[in-house]
């Protein structure tokens, strides 16, 4: 089964972004408006950065023994080797979904870039988002238990509020969610083996960062996508060149961010990322490891939380003694990975395409290249029982809503084979037709009886829908099983109401079809398809 999911779920940038609107493109380059082999050639690929830089990332995969990975690393070291990169926060056990689908986007692009343009190397790789701090966004993920429901697993381990994931620390709470985990899940062939294989690469003590690095490395060796670790202290001391430009220029910085903002919004798009005066988008680390936001007022450099006030020339000594507690925000960030490594492409989210499209200006203003924004993949995976309701009840999967009942409903009221099919519909109709007449007749007669004639239809309206929900509602007690079916369908699409990708977790697919699932997922996506796709799992 390939088909293509048509419900509408992303926001109104990202789908004109898709359909190539001109009014996105004003503001985010796309690999089809952008010459890449171009843009290869302008971002200096052998720059003394960027050398220095390839040579951390391969020592910092030099544990891959792939075929791949072995081949990227040599070429990574070669002057004409550029980047397809994309990032993500460090969800537990890399949820949900769609982190899965950025590594393979990323893959996939590089692979398709190799064979367009064999004179440079088009090597993939995964940022590791190491200094988020946002626990509560990370420490859960999605499964359908035993019982297929769809269940959220939560690791109770403590927040620590705005200290980066790079500083945390596996606690022994860990075992009681391998314990809830074991009960909740339905046992496999495989069950064991995966459970084994998260136990020790998240085990008690084990650095929260380096274990997500650890598993990323063991879903996606084989392919080839290296791991980017941006916290490694070789890369902070060579960034503090970077966050001293950045301080220098955090007036026209954060005018221009706020310009393009305001196009962004004039365009008739909303801002992803708000405009707040005073930002630096520098975070320093205080004394108790947690992230602050520097911001600027006159020419005072300021740590609200901390109730401290530095001058100019305070910041830059921080960041020359101390790059370790330094950081980006979300609109740094993207320019760092720039700055650092000769991006040629960036693979992005939905909400990051909306966001990407205010930093244009911040890419200039720091001189560096902006790379070309090219959209992930988006999927639903589809097992075979679920497929099997679907082909048995001829459910038309392209048009699914996320609401449970109005899909459902909407089934019972249309599908092919109820009986009172369109009895409703061509009621309705009637009653509008008549609704005219009447409207119409009475208006030549008396024109002050036409309201009177409106809220009449009104009353007989609302009776005739209430009217038609009763019926549905009977037809699907009628029909239990069939009913059961249809739900089952929805939530292997939407579960909690949530699109597929954005809840569940890769373990739920490897516990159920083992690891041969990701050769599945990588083999058929379709890299040329940027809707949503929907892919059987065998």
């Amino acid at each position: 089964m390939q088909h293509i999911l048509k419900t509408s779920i992303y926001n109104s940038f990202y789908t004109d972004f898709l359909s190539k609107k001109i009014s996105p493109l004003r503001f985010l380059p796309s690999i089809d408006t952008k010459d890449v082999a171009q843009l290869t050639m302008d971002i200096d690929p052998d720059s003394m950065i960027h050398k220095k830089v390839k040579k951390i990332l391969v020592n910092q995969n030099k544990d891959f023994s792939s075929a791949k990975a072995k081949k990227n690393l040599h070429d990574l070291l070669e002057p004409n080797s550029v980047i397809v990169i994309t990032g993500q926060q460090l969800g537990l056990f890399m949820s949900p979904l769609y982190t899965i689908y950025k590594a393979i986007t990323t893959v996939k692009l590089a692979e398709k870039l190799n064979s367009k343009y064999p004179w440079y190397k088009y090597i993939p790789v995964f940022w590791m988002e190491t200094e988020d701090h946002d626990f509560k966004e990370v420490n859960h993920f999605g499964i359908w238990d035993k019982n297929n429901k769809p269940q959220k697993i939560v690791y109770s381990g403590l927040d620590r509020e705005k200290v980066s994931m790079r500083h945390y620390e596996i606690e022994q709470n860990i075992d009681e969610l391998f314990s809830l985990l074991s009960e909740e899940m339905l046992l496999t062939e495989f069950s064991k083996e995966l459970l084994s294989k998260l136990h020790k690469i998240y085990a008690k003590d084990k650095n929260w960062a380096e274990a997500s690095r650890n598993y990323l490395k063991n879903i996606f060796e084989e392919s080839g996508l290296l791991l980017f670790n941006p916290g490694d202290k070789e890369i902070k001391n060579i960034s503090i060149e970077f966050f001293t430009q950045l301080l220098h220029n955090a007036d026209e910085i954060s005018e221009s961010f706020a310009k393009r903002s305001k196009e962004i919004v004039t365009a008739g798009y909303n801002q992803q990322v708000p405009v707040i005066e005073g930002k630096t988008f520098i975070h320093i680390e205080n004394d108790i490891m947690q992230r602050e936001h520097l911001y600027k007022e006159r020419n005072q450099y300021l740590l609200k939380k901390s109730s401290k006030s530095l001058s100019r020339g305070a910041v830059e000594v921080f960041i020359r003694e101390h790059p370790e507690k330094v950081s980006t925000s979300v609109v740094s960030r993207p320019v760092l990975q720039s700055w650092l490594l000769p991006v040629i492409a960036y693979v992005a989210g939905p909400g990051e395409i909306a966001y990407w499209a205010q930093l244009g200006s911040v890419f200039e203003k720091m001189e560096v290249k902006m790379p070309v924004i090219y959209p992930r993949l988006n999927a639903t995976l589809i097992e075979p029982k679920i497929a099997r309701f679907i082909e048995k009840n001829k459910v038309d999967v392209e048009n699914l809503q996320v609401n449970k009942q109005e899909f459902i409903d909407a089934y019972f009221k249309h599908s092919t084979g109820q009986k009172g099919e369109g009895v409703f519909d061509s009621t309705r109709q009637l009653f509008y037709d008549q609704k005219l007449k009447i409207k119409n007749f009475v208006k030549n007669i008396d024109p002050t009886l036409e309201m009177t004639v409106i809220k009449t239809f009104e009353k007989i309206e609302n009776q005739f829908s209430g009217l038609e929900t009763k019926s549905i509602r009977a037809m699907e007690r009628k029909n239990q099983s069939l009913k059961n079916q249809l739900e089952q369908i929805h939530q292997g699409f939407f579960p909690e109401d949530k699109p597929q990708e954005r809840f569940i977790s890769i373990i739920y697919f490897i516990n159920k079809f083992g690891t041969d699932v990701i050769k599945q997922i990588i083999e058929k996506l379709n890299l040329e398809i940027d809707e949503h796709q929907i892919i059987s799992i065998e």
